[in-house]
């Protein structure tokens, strides 16, 4: 099988994939890993969350989400370090 072997990627930031990615936070909204559980495998998901980022973003004109997030008491988003965006 040949393939490539002389290659160069690309990336705009310091690690690959663009702008998708995923951020672990846990509950305090703080930096976190998870941790896979030695007996049974099983990932614990409940104390340090996946967010995907994905490449898109809640606008401040989409109400009706937002007045759902507020009224079943959700948390809100939190950017990760240098991608905030605000508007009023």
């Amino acid at each position: 099988h040949q393939g490539y072997t002389n290659i160069t990627r690309l990336e705009r930031e310091h690690r690959f994939g663009g702008k998708s990615f995923t951020i672990y936070r846990d509950l305090d909204g703080q930096s976190c890993e998870q941790e896979r559980d030695e007996a049974s495998g099983i990932v614990n998901t409940e104390t340090c969350i996946a967010f995907e980022m994905g490449t898109c973003f809640l606008h401040n004109g989409y109400h009706t989400i937002r007045d759902l997030i507020d009224k079943y008491g959700l948390t809100p988003e939190i950017p990760p370090e240098g991608r905030a965006m605000f508007s009023h």
